[in-house]
């Protein structure tokens, strides 16, 4: 059975790691820490795939497109899961 992780574990890995992503390498990525199989949710949406995950976060503002790719811009809670910081769920 696959496991379900929140959006702010995906972008605070993405921005950790500060590289201009493609949507290959963003898949790749999360499924090397969260499994193949892995599941994404906020407190808005559940169940989406990694590039479900992606437009969620696109429609929100929280990606940059850059040349040759994208890279995610800050959330802005503080607390990690509060929701007066406009992270958009």
């Amino acid at each position: 059975m696959s496991q379900s992780y929140h959006g702010h574990e995906v972008m605070q890995l993405m921005m950790t790691s500060g590289e201009t992503l493609t949507e290959e390498s963003y898949t790749s990525a999360l499924a090397a820490r969260f499994g193949a199989d892995a599941t994404f949710f906020s407190c808005s949406a559940d169940g989406m795939t990694p590039l479900e995950l992606l437009t969620f976060f696109r429609e929100r503002g929280k990606i940059v497109d850059v040349d040759g790719g994208f890279h995610f811009g800050a959330c802005g809670h503080g607390n990690g899961h509060g929701h007066g910081g406009g992270c958009g769920h």
